[in-house]
């Protein structure tokens, strides 16, 4: 797999440098099971998905929703294992991020990201 940046366009900063993506039915369904963490460089890509689930992991994660024009619509900071997300409408993809990373950064709503 290889990995994508992610760029917050709006607030010039990068939100994940090694960012993999779940691109299979297998690999969407696993996300991050089985880590132990995501670094504060890593995060993960699901495209084509209005909700998740943090069913079997160990950690929490921020969660940012965003629409085809990579708009962040939603965004859920610090979400706890064995939780699902709610159901975003308009969203096109998701990218899961270290817990922190969102505040960290400043992201909000209404930012525009880029995944290269």
């Amino acid at each position: 797999m290889i990995a994508k940046k992610v760029f917050n366009l709006t607030r010039n900063c990068l939100l994940a440098e090694k960012a993999g993506e779940a691109n299979s039915f297998v690999s969407r369904l696993i996300g991050l099971m089985g880590r132990k963490g995501l670094n504060k460089k890593e995060g993960l890509i699901i495209l084509k998905t209005s909700s998740i689930h943090t069913f079997f992991m160990r950690f929490s994660i921020d969660v940012v929703f965003f629409n085809k024009k990579g708009e962040i619509i939603k965004i859920i900071s610090e979400l706890k294992p064995c939780r699902m997300s709610p159901w975003v409408w308009g969203a096109y993809g998701v990218i899961e991020l270290p817990a922190g990373k969102v505040l960290e950064t400043k992201t909000q709503k209404g930012d525009c990201i880029e995944i290269k």
